[in-house]
């Protein structure tokens, strides 16, 4: 069996020929990694627009040296970024000089779409009434989630979709009414739950199909179901925290499936759904011949992280690209074609090396030229990148917009502070983040908060990093209703832990427990002593 590293560079070498990209030896992890850097998915900060001087809410710190204004305002005409254009040096290295056009472009303060009360949010479209959610869209009335698709009042999840009244669940699909679920898909009250399917009321139960009143894999009577959950979710954090130690107990000692894959033909990664011919994929759906491909949902992508809806077609080593064909080296760029190391550019096509861009056609560094000019100096600039080691290559991590503990690449590669300024990147302390704006840090001693205590606007200080953040009625309403505790941590905390928690998003090699055939899972042995291929996982388990 060919592995997901053979099959995916297959792909890679094939998109390079095609288009006259070097095959560089990077492995995929290099290359995700400076991408990722230049995408900061949930810090978000208070500063003001530069060009209205109004309060905002950002993506960008206030000490960034670049002008950052409001979403309403960017994708508006009051401004032109072809004014930032200039010349480059020949005599200069092409990332030097393409870093000092970005500090120039007016950039967008933050990415929520066609959205209502949703001002404290990042990445969201389509949503109304969320708060300190991150990659969200079609979320109604959602608090403290990441990557959440067509959810309603759920609270503290990670990759649902979906869902209504969920608390604390993670890589859910369909559920209603769930606490503490993962790896599980139509199912109804059901709680301390792993890997079940179409399953109700169900408590501390895993692998489980078509399951109604069971507790610890055993069947139940509907009064001794009410009895239990009444027990369990009292609205204690004492209890909960017990709880939750049982539930992970009880996760790694079950046989866990190797791959969650739905309706998928020659796939290897993780979390794929309707896609073929991927290798090395994580958190992807209807998607087709891609390698090395995060988060996305398009054709032809060799090395990407955000390459989503609406869907795109050939894409080498890029992040957020949306709509776009023939899109390569290159950031933020929406229904465009043929761009070459462009940031920010939108209904583009035929551009070099440009940043802000909307509605132009034959550019290079943001400056207008016929399309006979214009090629001559895209093969003049790709030998000369070529001759500098440049070409091929994505935008060096020292030029990214954030600092390196802000982007996206501290939660899949985390670096101690160290290590960051050692590399010659940039760090930031996050006293005035968004989610810890209500004071500054303190030695956090109090006891845990009980429910019948909150109060809308209560300040809090978190026991894990000492900051304080706020509580809002939405959830306090919120966790009456689902007869859970608060939380003790404060959002960005129990973030992060989430994000810690779950799989790297890397491969490694093992064999089945049942079978002994070769596999490719996240699953290390620590995490996941008994891994099960498909077929052994459905014959053994259901």
């Amino acid at each position: 069996m060919l592995s997901s590293l053979t099959k995916g560079l297959e792909l890679e070498k094939k998109m390079c020929d095609a288009h006259g990209i070097p095959v560089l030896p990077l492995s995929p992890q290099e290359r995700m990694r400076s991408i990722l850097a230049y995408r900061n998915d949930r810090r978000l900060f208070k500063r003001v627009c530069s060009m209205s001087g109004e309060p905002m809410i950002s993506a960008y710190h206030k000490d960034t040296p670049f002008p950052v204004i409001k979403s309403s305002l960017w994708w508006g005409d009051e401004w032109e970024a072809m004014g930032c254009g200039f010349v480059p040096d020949t005599n200069q290295p092409f990332f030097p000089q393409f870093a000092t056009l970005q500090s120039q472009v007016p950039r967008e303060g933050t990415s929520v779409v066609n959205s209502e009360n949703c001002e404290y949010n990042s990445h969201t479209r389509d949503s109304k009434n969320g708060y300190l959610n991150h990659l969200s869209a079609q979320c109604e009335n959602v608090l403290y989630s990441h990557l959440m698709i067509s959810c309603t009042d759920c609270v503290d999840g990670i990759s649902n979709t979906e869902c209504t009244l969920c608390f604390d669940c993670g890589f859910v699909k369909q559920c209603y009414e769930c606490v503490k679920c993962e790896e599980s898909s139509n199912c109804t009250d059901c709680h301390f739950s792993y890997q079940l399917r179409g399953c109700s009321n169900c408590l501390l139960c895993t692998n489980l199909t078509g399951k109604k009143f069971y507790y610890r894999n055993q069947p139940c009577t509907p009064e001794e179901f009410a009895t239990l959950k009444s027990s369990l979710l009292d609205g204690d954090s004492a209890t909960y925290t017990a709880t939750c130690k049982e539930y992970e107990a009880l996760k790694t000692s079950s046989p866990q499936r190797a791959t969650h894959t739905l309706n998928c033909e020659d796939v290897l990664g993780e979390h794929l759904t309707d896609s073929k011919h991927c290798y090395g994929c994580f958190d992807i759906r209807s998607s087709e011949d891609c390698f090395n491909l995060w988060n996305g949902g398009s054709n032809d992508v060799i090395h990407g992280y955000s390459i989503l809806l609406p869907r795109s077609q050939s894409v080498f080593s890029c992040v957020t690209i949306r709509g776009c064909q023939n899109i390569f080296f290159s950031s933020n760029c929406w229904n465009s074609n043929d761009l070459w190391y462009c940031d920010n550019c939108v209904n583009c096509a035929d551009c070099f090396g440009c940043v802000g861009l909307k509605k132009k056609r034959h550019c290079f560094f943001n400056v207008q030229h016929s399309p006979s000019e214009y090629e001559a100096l895209a093969r003049d600039w790709r030998e000369r990148m070529i001759a500098g080691k440049e070409w091929g290559e994505f935008f060096p991590m020292q030029h990214s917009p954030f600092c390196y503990n802000e982007s996206a690449a501290q939660d899949f590669f985390p670096m101690t502070q160290h290590d960051i300024v050692s590399e010659g990147l940039r760090y930031r302390e996050f006293d005035d983040a968004v989610a810890r704006s209500e004071g500054s840090a303190k030695e956090a001693t109090r006891p845990p908060v009980h429910l019948s205590s909150l109060q809308e606007g209560m300040i809090l200080d978190c026991p894990a990093c000492s900051l304080r953040y706020r509580i809002v009625q939405q959830e306090i309403d919120f966790y009456q209703k689902m007869h859970v505790p608060p939380p003790q941590q404060c959002p960005e905390c129990r973030l992060t832990a989430r994000i810690v928690e779950r799989c790297p998003y890397s491969l490694v090699s093992r064999k089945c427990s049942n079978c002994s055939i070769d596999l490719e899972t996240v699953y290390t042995e620590q995490k996941a002593p008994q891994v099960l291929c498909e077929t052994c996982y459905m014959e053994k388990v259901f």
